[in-house]
């Protein structure tokens, strides 16, 4: 039996549950995967790297995560430093944790790219990242 729809009170709210934003890093050093909360630095930092050394729709899990350079294999430098500031930047920004990106420096090395980065969290907490080296 269906319940009747004016026993529904219009001004009743159906309380929303909140779960806990936690996640596992990964903790080479011991040789464990820990537990914290997704509010602190390390993990935010975690997430970043996760961003940047996922190739975006390469893997079927993912929708719409991670960065796209497969385009860039195999292009001359000068083309791939014109672009790849920007395509960091977009990847990040996909994640709601984050608000802004700046790239504060850019060196071309062997196929690689390392970067430093500046990235402004939605609690306005910067969080700096040097010498992230990036396969392109």
């Amino acid at each position: 039996m269906l319940p009747e729809t004016e026993d529904l009170q219009s001004d009743e709210l159906v309380e929303e549950t909140v779960y806990p934003n936690d996640t596992y890093i990964l903790d080479f050093e011991n040789k464990i995967i820990r537990r914290i909360s997704d509010d602190d630095e390390q993990t935010l930092q975690q997430a970043i790297m996760k961003i940047l050394l996922t190739e975006s729709y390469e893997y079927s899990i993912y929708d719409d995560y991670g960065r796209e350079f497969g385009d860039l294999l195999g292009e001359n430098t000068a083309q791939v430093m014109e672009t790849i500031g920007s395509r960091i930047e977009d990847a990040i920004l996909k994640d709601d944790r984050f608000n802004a990106v700046e790239i504060t420096d850019i060196k071309a090395n062997r196929g690689n790219v390392i970067v430093s980065i500046t990235v402004t969290t939605s609690d306005d907490e910067e969080i700096q990242m040097e010498g992230v080296e990036l396969d392109v």
